[in-house]
This record gives structure tokens, C-alpha cells and sequence, in this order.
């Protein structure tokens, strides 16, 4: 090893480290084969990326609410029309705070119950209708 170059003893030194066998322990790297520490070159790259991160994030948020709100807004509207629509076909006003489709599914056990009462005792089979016969002979 007497032989080796100067440039030849840096590449030897830097073989024989990555085999295992540090004894020196020092590093005499320049330029663009410094040593640095493990996150140097990371350092700017990870800030941009969690800034990035951070700004989608707050983007998809802000989409969200926005969401949240128009979905509100159409939930109040089918509400309100569901109310129209039961007090058009009820021909009443709905209670406060009472929900239009309980409402019509409690007025409909009414009328069923009601319509089971008046029918209670009578024969509900319908009437016999006074059928004339054709006459088979075309006229002339």
C-alpha cells in the first residue's frame, strides 16, 4: 500500500470504512464528497412537502365547510318542501317542529282506522251490476 497515490488513498480509506474498519475515525472528504449529517440535504425538501402537506389540508377543509353548508342549505329546502307538500294534501298546518312524514304516516293509521270502523258489520263485496247481453245478430 506503499504505492498508492494520494487520490488512490482516499478511495482505499473510503472502501475499507464502508467494509467495517474505521480506525482513524476521520473524515478528509471536500467539495461535493463532504460528510453531512443525515437529514442536511433532506432539510429544505421535507419543509416544502409539509408546507405543501399543510396548505391541501387546509384547502380540503376549507371545501369541506363549504360542502357542509350547501348540504345544509338543500336539507332546510326538502324540509320546508316536504312541510308545503303535507299541509297542500292534509289541507292542515303542521305542528311546530313535527316531521311531515311522521305526521302523514300517523293521519293515514286515521283514516285506515276510520275506514275499518264505518266498514265493521258490513258486507263490503261489491254490488252486482245488471249486465245486458249482446245480441250475436248484426244489424243491418
Amino acid at each position: 500500500m506503499g504505492d498508492v497515490s494520494q487520490y488512490g488513498a482516499v478511495a482505499v480509506g473510503l472502501a475499507v470504512k464502508e467494509l467495517g474498519r474505521d480506525l482513524a475515525g476521520l473524515e478528509f472528504r471536500k467539495g461535493r464528497f463532504r460528510y453531512e449529517h443525515r437529514f442536511t440535504r433532506l432539510k429544505y425538501p421535507i419543509l416544502l412537502l409539509s408546507v405543501l402537506g399543510f396548505l391541501f389540508f387546509l384547502q380540503t377543509a376549507f371545501w369541506s365547510y363549504h360542502e357542509h353548508q350547501y348540504q345544509s342549505q338543500r336539507v332546510a329546502g326538502f324540509e320546508a318542501e316536504m312541510e308545503n307538500a303535507y299541509e297542500a294534501f292534509f289541507a292542515t298546518k303542521l305542528t311546530e317542529g313535527r316531521d311531515p312524514l311522521e305526521a302523514a304516516k300517523d293521519q293515514k293509521k286515521k283514516w285506515q282506522e276510520r275506514a275499518s270502523t264505518a266498514s265493521r258489520g258490513r258486507w263490503t263485496s261489491p254490488r252486482p251490476c245488471a249486465i245486458s247481453p249482446r245480441s250475436s245478430t248484426p244489424r243491418a
